[in-house]
């Protein structure tokens, strides 16, 4: 339920990355990772333990 408002929020940030320049662009684009590599977490946590 949160995976498509992260998506959503990765693709808007890096869109004003692009669209932008300079620290502006540098502050969206480390904002679209960052948003990224929360969700890669939070998806591997969902799985249950392997043993």
């Amino acid at each position: 339920m949160k995976a498509p408002v992260i998506i959503s929020l990765v693709m808007l940030s890096l869109v004003i990355a692009v669209l932008s320049q300079g620290i502006i662009a540098a502050a969206f684009s480390l904002l679209a990772f960052a948003l990224l590599f929360y969700f890669v977490t939070t998806q591997q946590d969902t799985k249950p333990p392997q043993e």
